[in-house]
């Protein structure tokens, strides 16, 4: 497809009914480097006090379980959840609050998760950033 930014791909959405149906799919488990992107319904159980701190606990869970550790993006109004996601997720290369996933930030890695992803030292590549997986926090201003 074309569009004012160039040439891409349009990318394949596959509608996934749970999270613990996600965490089978190698789609969902494995780096991938084609436009697809998996799209999780995370929903709480019928019977709950809390349907959105159990919704939230799955979405943690998912997220801080992925061997790779890689960019996420979290779409939220609520600051308290932002600032759980914040506290709470400790596994991502970049974590972007009302923001693509997608998008570079300044000075933060383009490239590398903080766990497989380009082995211990990521970022080595960029000569201005010597560190080893940091995870960078990017928020946007709307939801």
């Amino acid at each position: 497809n074309e569009s004012d930014w160039g040439v891409f791909l349009q990318p394949t959405l596959i509608a996934i009914e749970s999270t613990s149906a996600a965490c089978e799919m190698l789609c969902f488990k494995e780096e991938i480097f084609f436009p697809l992107l998996p799209l999780v319904k995370v929903s709480a159980p019928l019977i709950s006090d809390d349907p959105d701190v159990a919704i939230f606990g799955q979405m943690k869970e998912i997220i801080n379980s992925n061997r790779y550790g890689l960019r996420n993006s979290f779409w939220c109004r609520s600051d308290k959840y932002i600032n759980r996601y914040v506290s709470e997720i400790f596994n991502g290369g970049m974590l972007k609050i009302n923001e693509s996933h997608v998008e570079f930030c300044e000075y933060l890695s383009t490239h590398g998760g903080n766990k497989m992803t380009g082995g211990p030292f990521g970022e080595h590549n960029f000569f201005w950033q010597k560190t080893s997986h940091l995870q960078g926090i990017s928020i946007g201003t709307s939801a």
